[in-house]
């Protein structure tokens, strides 16, 4: 049997152990621009020095509209690659390995003036209703996580999650409960996933892994069965 702090090996990943800290948001953006600061340096630093074998940043987004909150992260800028860079080299230097999660928040972007979705719906009463991206706003989209993913690879990642799941963005399209457009991203619901899956293709390295988190099951009629993610 396998021990936790036995090495592990994902597509010529070599982590030291099997210890991993899961992107989890801290809402400690203090200009509101999405650029780390002294805090994200010491809380990820630290967890490195602890020990981690992979330190996962948390949710990252691809344009400031798309984030949770204003007082999220970021990657829309090449303004903020320097600032994540110094805290990947830092974490590295202390033998972890760094990923990063690139997400856009969707309909649930609570600071959004208006939150873009696959749908015109509000996540619930206590959310805004969101506006239904176009055709042509979606491959936009796609665009601005390739962006972002080419920003992370610039920082010195060894690794990207891509998140798909929690009821943000690309989930929203996703799911039949929020995917009831009747253009190419509605005929086919993972498209954008896919989209987005090809475009970090493009410009991480060969043998960087990519992640995907995902939400299996909804728990609603009508809604992502656990068969489905597996199909």
């Amino acid at each position: 049997m396998s021990s936790l702090l036995d090495s592990f090996e994902l597509k010529g990943l070599k982590l030291k152990n099997r210890i991993v800290m899961p992107p989890m948001c801290q809402y400690s953006v203090e200009a509101k621009d999405g650029i780390p600061n002294d805090w994200h340096f010491s809380h990820y630093t630290s967890r490195a020095i602890g020990g981690t074998g992979l330190i996962i940043i948390e949710m990252t987004d691809v344009e400031p509209d798309g984030r949770i909150s204003d007082y999220d992260l970021g990657l829309w800028s090449d303004e903020h690659t320097p600032a994540f860079a110094k805290i990947i080299k830092a974490c590295q230097s202390y033998g972890a390995k760094v990923a990063i999660q690139i997400a856009h928040a969707g309909r649930k972007a609570e600071d959004a003036e208006v939150p873009v979705s696959s749908t015109n719906e509000a996540f619930s009463d206590r959310y805004k209703a969101p506006r239904e991206l176009s055709t042509e706003e979606v491959e936009k989209m796609v665009e601005k996580f390739e962006r972002a993913f080419k920003r992370a690879v610039e920082a010195g990642v060894d690794s990207i999650e891509i998140h798909g799941a929690h009821g943000y963005l690309i989930h929203q399209f996703q799911s039949p409960l929020t995917n009831k457009r009747t253009d190419k991203y509605g005929q086919d619901k993972a498209l954008f996933a896919k989209e987005i899956i090809q475009a970090a293709k493009r410009v991480m390295p060969e043998s960087m892994p990519l992640l995907f988190r995902i939400s299996a099951v909804e728990y609603a009629e009508e809604a992502i069965k656990l068969i489905m993610p597996l199909i």
